[in-house]
């Protein structure tokens, strides 16, 4: 038995010896790779960190780089402004700042746009104050209102002054009637004017029509036919004139009857006395409201096909349009604040008109924008107009009754007629 335990512990120990004698072979064979190996990712870690902090403190140099260059144009920017700003001071001129989009300006204006309030009303005010916002965000050029601001809407002639308008009065010798756009002519103190109605929209910049030489209008289109040869006095790009404007103003005094607006006394006088031609403004550059539907579109396929979809909105539109005759009481539903024109009866359905209308939201947006920066309050329609629970759905106290949001199937598969509010009993 001492034997067998003698062997056996001979055995463990002969293992053991053997395992060890391996182990050291192999650690003295592999080691050096090991070792080596270990050397080279040490290496290979030590370098990326050093490419990635080199590529790191290139790429801050060329940043900080960039800032001080930043840095460096607005400070001349600034120092030209302040530079700019004493200028004025000193020479007595004006810097004016526009809103979004508009470029800073010097100096005595030589080109501005021209309107009038159709009224001294505060409905007549309120188109121009829209017009305003609209060009503000849409021109570099400003505004000059040729109508009184009446003494009881100051709020009114404060949301003008905000918006840059200038407020002139009528011209001293000023024809009495329906020629107010003649006095554009007698302008003088600008090089280039655009006469623009009131109740309209801007939907495009109109800056590049001061580029155009000679006179240029839109086109009359009552017809709402493409190529209408007539000239339109809604919208006028002119050369104002002292001498123009004496002859228009004397035609327009002793024409009687015969020349009854100032859209003849303009034509008649580039006709027979300038002997000049009027330019006319193609339909997508300007068209009345009622026509919105009947322009081509400049967005056409290679096949020459037009795209489908509304693609021809106009850069200038005169007045919404509405029901009945263009020219009748519901010719500009939409670019007012007046809900009683714009509520439609139609089966059990009532409806506003002007929800179907893309411009008329457009015209609310900027009409209400000036309302509130203005702080207009008080004035029931302008409220009712501006509330949109009021406006969309006819909720509150003198909105006159719900509305429905779209008329039901049958009334519209049956193509059912349907009047304004104001004509029901009348």
């Amino acid at each position: 038995r001492v034997r067998i335990c003698l062997a056996f512990c001979s055995m463990v120990a002969a293992f053991v010896a053997g395992a060890g004698t391996s182990a050291s072979l192999l650690w003295f064979r592999f080691a050096p790779g090991l070792r080596a190996e270990q050397g080279l990712l040490s290496a290979l870690l030590e370098g990326s960190l050093q490419t990635s902090n080199a590529r790191l403190h290139e790429h801050l140099l060329r940043k900080n780089v960039r800032m001080r260059a930043e840095v460096a144009d607005c400070r001349t920017s600034y120092e030209q402004m302040a530079q700019r700003l004493e200028d004025n001071r000193t020479a007595g001129g004006v810097l004016e700042t526009r809103g979004a989009g508009a470029m800073a300006r010097e100096g005595p204006q030589k080109r501005a746009f021209v309107t009038a309030a159709g009224s001294s009303a505060l409905e007549g005010l309120a188109g121009v104050a829209a017009l305003a916002g609209m060009l503000r965000r849409l021109s570099d050029y400003p505004l000059v209102l040729l109508s009184a601001v009446p003494a009881d809407q100051p709020e009114m002639r404060r949301a003008l002054q905000r918006l840059g308008v200038r407020v002139l009065p009528p011209h001293a010798r000023a024809p009495v009637g329906d020629f107010q756009r003649l006095q554009a002519w007698a302008l003088t103190e600008y090089e280039r004017v655009i006469w623009i109605d009131s109740d309209s929209v801007v939907y495009r910049s109109l800056d590049w029509l001061f580029d155009r030489p000679g006179m240029w209008a839109m086109r009359q289109r009552a017809d709402c036919r493409s190529g209408a040869a007539k000239p339109s006095s809604a919208l006028m790009v002119l050369t104002p004139s002292a001498a123009d404007y004496e002859d228009m103003a004397t035609l327009a005094n002793t024409s009687g009857t015969e020349l009854a607006d100032d859209r003849s006394i303009i034509v008649r006088h580039f006709a027979e006395t300038r002997k000049t031609p009027i330019n006319l403004l193609n339909d997508i550059e300007a068209s009345p409201g009622h026509c919105l539907g009947a322009i081509a579109t400049p967005y056409i396929n290679t096949d020459g096909s037009g795209v489908p979809g509304s693609w021809s909105t106009p850069s200038f539109v005169h007045r919404s349009g509405g029901w009945g005759p263009a020219d009748g009481h519901y010719s500009n539903i939409c670019f007012s604040y007046d809900l009683t024109r714009q509520k439609y009866y139609v089966g059990a359905s009532i409806l506003n008109a002007c929800h179907f209308n893309p411009l008329a939201s457009y015209w609310r947006g900027l009409f209400c924008e000036v309302v509130a920066s203005a702080g207009i309050r008080g004035v029931q329609d302008i409220d009712n107009f501006c509330d949109d629970s009021c406006y969309f759905f006819g909720r509150g106290s003198g909105c006159g009754g719900l509305i429905n949001a779209t008329l039901t199937y049958p009334e519209y598969v049956a193509r059912t007629k349907g009047m304004p509010e104001l004509e029901i009993g009348a």
